[in-house]
């Protein structure tokens, strides 16, 4: 029997193993943020920010303070979803959201403020890793065990 598709299934299984993992994590992650607590924010810096790569990436870079217990913190995230694109017209869409010096509300883990997002929604985009792992681990699995 060739081992090749057996080495080539098994690195499969890892992989999506893994990438189910890390999908899992966000999807956690996002549904805490539901529990974090709500403070006011201040933007201090808003700018579309662009990278050359096969395509033009635009990304919204929002940078915001806020301050708890006396303590001031500094973050740029604005939700657990990566904003880039090559449609710079998103990234234009969210600093008109957040322009410089408005009051917005942030949302930080009570016992570490330096984690914090402007926004608790997140869209379906967060549940493709997990996806992809669940599916993948799934069919490779299934292939390993019909090779065996």
């Amino acid at each position: 029997m060739a081992i090749f598709p057996q080495i080539f299934f098994s690195v499969c299984f890892i992989l999506s193993a893994a990438i189910g993992t890390y999908g899992l994590y966000y999807v956690r992650k996002a549904v805490a943020t539901r529990k974090w607590l709500a403070g006011q924010a201040r933007i201090t810096h808003s700018s579309v920010e662009s990278h050359q790569d096969i395509v033009t990436i635009y990304a919204a870079r929002v940078e915001y303070q806020f301050t708890d217990d006396g303590q001031q913190y500094t973050s740029e995230c604005i939700n657990l979803v990566q904003n880039g694109s090559s449609d710079s017209r998103l990234a234009q869409k969210i600093i008109k959201k957040y322009p410089r010096d408005k009051l917005v509300p942030v949302y930080f883990k009570p016992n570490n403020p330096n984690e914090s997002v402007l926004e608790r929604r997140f869209s379906i985009l967060i549940f493709a890793p997990l996806l992809f792992g669940f599916v993948g681990t799934g069919l490779s699995g299934i292939l390993l065990y019909n090779l065996a």
